[in-house]
């Protein structure tokens, strides 16, 4: 009883917050109550002469009553703690995951991608979209190559895409948007290393197979060949996860630009 009723009158900051925890409440509710019995059954007992204390054939129950609800409680207790804590653990796994994640793609040196220039104007280009959308459903062909003249409206297409994919709930296969620009965004150095993040932060496996790499061969980012870096951070990663990846639906990548990067 003693070691319960220190616990309930403790006034540490951790104790307070463990009372007004619905997790808590209850169980530091009863210490309290079976505490307050038991003193005055100690105090009452106490009170009594040695005659009168013989005639008390509950009493040794009572005792054995109370040292297994305290038993209890304190079992209760700490299994309340496990059980929160290892809730609490559960919840911020995967936060610790990301972090270790993105702390890996950091070696990727990506800088911010271009958001979509435009997009087109409403109710027009429905053919040349719809072309597009059946190409991505059937995916019959690994690449739909759009093409014209300067100013004849693709980048608004494909930013009327990347609008759709996110409005429709095409997000989820929406695993990376990517808009080279001669003035702001020309790198050609920059492209599989965007990919690879892009990919990474679109799918955990995808980005844990990435991550992996990264681990083991840090100078793959520096590395002058691009066949390399696209064979070890796009198309291994790719190929592990196939199967898995083609079951749910086919991923969409988004080149926009392409002919404004430069080596």
């Amino acid at each position: 009883m003693f070691k319960t009723y220190q616990v309930v009158t403790q006034k540490d900051s951790l104790t307070e917050t463990l009372k007004n925890d619905s997790n808590f409440k209850n169980i530091f509710d009863s210490m309290t109550k079976h505490s307050m019995d038991c003193y005055f059954f100690i105090s009452n007992f106490q009170s009594k002469n040695f005659a009168s204390q013989m005639f008390q054939f509950d009493t040794a129950q009572k005792i054995r009553d109370y040292t297994k609800v305290f038993r209890d409680l304190e079992a209760q207790l700490t299994g309340t703690q496990i059980k929160v804590t290892t809730v609490s653990l559960l919840k911020i796994t995967p936060a610790i995951e990301e972090i270790n994640l993105d702390s890996k793609l950091k070696l990727l040196k990506v800088r911010d991608t271009l958001p979509p220039k435009s997009r087109c104007l409403p109710g027009t280009r429905h053919a040349t979209i719809g072309r597009i959308m059946n190409w991505m459903v059937e995916g019959e062909k690994p690449i739909f190559w759009l093409f014209g003249v300067a100013g004849s409206g693709k980048s608004s297409l494909m930013g009327t895409l990347h609008n759709m994919f996110v409005d429709m709930s095409f997000e989820s296969r929406l695993a990376a948007f990517i808009r080279f620009d001669r003035n702001d965004y020309k790198d050609a150095s920059m492209f599989i290393r965007t990919l690879a993040y892009e990919l990474a932060r679109f799918d955990h496996r995808l980005g844990q197979a990435i991550a992996d790499e990264l681990t083991k061969n840090k100078k793959i980012v520096d590395v002058t060949e691009l066949s390399t870096q696209l064979d070890r951070l796009i198309l291994e990663p790719l190929r592990k996860h196939a199967q898995d990846l083609q079951n749910e639906g086919s991923i969409v990548i988004i080149v926009d630009g392409l002919d404004e990067c430069t080596r």
